[in-house]
């Protein structure tokens, strides 16, 4: 049976000032600098080294991470660390987990990028990696509905073709097929994939600048 994969509608904030704007052209820009910044296709698997209690593999990522070790991306081993209570401090116990750190393959594909953590007293900017596997390019605008008001803001949601690029020759792999289901799909798939962005319109003109 064929698999669908299901791609989730986002908000793209855009620049602009009127219904006579609202042209096909007048996205193509805008939307190549949002896939240019955010385009990176990745496993959502983080923070390298990993360690994970039997727990923590069995309820998470143990299917995964076997199968990437596999397709050696990643490499395995038990350590013993300390152990570490609820709010972060050290119990003085100790207890083996299961290291997976990238190989020399896996770093190929490792990508790092800034991100903001949200913390109960301050916010900051980290650098955050991911295990990647391609990248979203803009193809084209397909059609868009709208201007139309959304709360207090003018509108649009507009549907655009991209194409993955940069594939790497593990994604076609039954073993990745196993562990990652809905991406292997969604890559495998032939042809240019469809997505939808809500565009809001605002003073400026409609163009790169206020993407996020």
């Amino acid at each position: 049976m064929k698999k669908i994969c299901l791609l989730v509608i986002g908000c793209l904030v855009l620049w602009g000032c009127s219904k006579e704007d609202a042209h096909t052209e007048s996205f193509d820009a805008a939307i190549q600098d949002y896939l240019d910044k955010t385009g990176d296709l990745c496993l959502d698997l983080k923070d390298w080294p990993a360690d994970f209690d039997k727990y923590a593999l069995q309820i998470n990522k143990d299917k995964k991470l076997k199968a990437l070790e596999r397709l050696g991306l990643v490499t395995s081993r038990d350590v013993e660390i300390g152990q570490r209570n609820t709010f972060g401090k050290p119990t003085g116990d100790k207890e083996t987990v299961k290291r997976y750190e990238l190989t020399e393959k896996g770093r190929r594909y490792y990508r790092e990028k800034e991100v903001q953590v949200i913390g109960s007293t301050e916010t900051k900017k980290v650098m955050q990696g991911d295990i990647c596997y391609g990248k979203k390019t803009f193809d084209k605008v397909v059609k868009w509905k709208g201007p139309m008001k959304l709360g207090d803001y003018q509108g649009a949601v507009v549907e655009y073709h991209f194409n993955i690029e940069g594939k790497p020759d593990w994604i076609a792999t039954n073993e990745f097929k196993e562990a990652f289901p809905t991406i292997y799909c969604l890559v495998e798939e032939a042809g240019p994939k469809t997505l939808d962005r809500v565009v809001f319109l605002t003073g400026g003109g409609w163009g790169k600048k206020g993407l996020k």
